[in-house]
């Protein structure tokens, strides 16, 4: 496994009338992402910087540019955001996870996400995962994330190695709130028992196993 440590940069309004509002609020617009991917001691093995050219704030911001050394001239010569996100999800590996320099940089994902309700939305989050249970039960569980209104329901079975969680779409402020903190409470109803089965040898009898897919490029595994 690597470690993605990701530093992004992004341009802002140059005054408060030219921030876009609709149809959502975008308080910056990405235009550099960076990264090093080291290995599992953190020695670095790779680096990567693409510069991206804008679609709204395609002038730089003149405290910007001072901050992070960006003109308007290499931003002229930068990539589309897909296609930038696309390089980025090719150069990271299977098996990895993503470090990032701040809180900042979560934040500016949740904003590049399209707003609940957008037709043919492409800038997506998704939560999915997989159950495994080594007891002799088959149970529904149907988790909640408080306070988020996250929540799916899903079969574990007894008969069954592996049990997937279905893929449930994330928004901005339900992001937010997972890194900021949230309760995970899980109903179970039993639905059969199989007396000759017995338990499982292993530690843990039940094990869930969460993700997150960014769907349009980048993918994050957590």
């Amino acid at each position: 496994m690597y470690y993605i440590i990701l530093d992004m940069e992004w341009n802002q309004a140059l005054d408060r009338a030219h921030t876009v509002e609709k149809p959502v609020l975008l308080r910056g617009e990405i235009i550099q992402i960076g990264a090093v991917k080291c290995d599992e001691d953190f020695n670095l093995v790779d680096r990567l910087k693409i510069n991206v050219a804008p679609k709204y704030y395609k002038k730089m911001n003149r405290h910007v540019e001072k901050i992070t050394g960006i003109t308007n001239a290499m931003l002229a010569k930068g990539e589309k955001f897909p296609e930038a996100f696309a390089k980025l999800r090719e150069w990271c590996t299977p098996e990895f996870r993503f470090i990032t320099w701040g809180f900042d940089d979560i934040a500016m994902l949740a904003d590049n996400l399209d707003p609940e309700g957008t037709p043919n939305a492409r800038n997506t989050l998704f939560l999915y995962g997989q159950i495994t249970s080594g007891l002799p039960l088959s149970l529904l569980l149907d988790p909640s994330f408080s306070p988020t209104e996250i929540t799916f329901q899903v079969g574990v079975g007894a008969d069954k190695a592996s049990n997937d969680i279905p893929q449930t779409q994330l928004f901005a402020e339900d992001l937010r709130q997972i890194v900021e903190g949230i309760t995970i409470r899980i109903p179970v109803t039993l639905t059969e028992y199989y007396p000759g089965k017995g338990f499982s040898d292993d530690q843990y009898q039940i094990v869930i196993s969460l993700s997150l897919l960014k769907n349009g490029g980048l993918k994050l595994d957590i």
